[in-house]
């Protein structure tokens, strides 16, 4: 996104806009779309970068998450001989959910695929509440062998490290603004004349 678009997301959190973001290593919706050549887009992934730095939020957008648990039967390539594989890429979440919070209160199951993962960043000031969780036999698949899967090679490399690691989580807390100042304009772009003034930080609990 444009700095000045992070810059009016920035600022609408920071007078108590409540924000749902959703950033991606790899959108698979994205990739089925091919661009105007016709070929299949090589980068799909989404970032917020310059504001989660600010806020506490660790995204590595050059992983995506791996489980063996609730991992999804494919069929195999020519390789697997036809044969079912566990595609620990796209995976089944029961037990990670947070039953507690009202975003995740009803839902019995949620699939992802090619799903990224954050964590709060160390010494963040902010309440960091996971509401979707891989199971302990999780770990990192880099995004590249995504792009054009192997699932049995995906498989036979992948390694469960780390433990349970966050898809989606709620934040609360003060936050300070990624900004020190409304960011520079194109050329021959103005500002509205009633833009609020800059605000620096939250006066309560953002909640995003």
């Amino acid at each position: 996104l444009p700095e000045t678009t992070l810059y009016a997301i920035d600022q609408f959190v920071m007078r108590g806009g409540r924000l749902m973001a959703m950033v991606d290593p790899w959108s698979e919706a994205a990739a089925a779309q091919p661009n105007p050549n016709g070929m299949p887009p090589t980068d799909t992934s989404s970032n917020l970068k310059k504001l989660f730095d600010a806020w506490g939020i660790e995204f590595d957008p050059s992983t995506i998450v791996g489980d063996l648990t609730g991992a999804w039967r494919v069929r195999g390539g020519p390789e697997d001989r036809g044969q079912a594989v566990n595609y620990v890429a796209w995976f089944s979440i029961r037990d990670g959910m947070n039953h507690d919070d009202p975003a995740t209160v009803d839902l019995s199951q949620v699939n992802v695929a090619s799903a990224g993962s954050i964590r709060k960043a160390d010494k963040a000031d902010i309440q960091f509440v996971p509401l979707l969780s891989s199971s302990a036999r999780s770990g990192a698949i880099p995004v590249e062998q995504v792009k054009f899967p192997q699932p049995s090679r995906i498989l036979a490399d992948f390694k469960q490290e780390g433990g349970a690691r966050t898809i989606a989580a709620r934040v609360r807390g003060p936050l300070k603004s990624a900004f020190d100042g409304p960011p520079a304009l194109e050329e021959g772009k103005t500002r509205a004349e009633n833009m609020p003034a800059h605000r620096g930080a939250t006066e309560g609990a953002a909640n995003m």
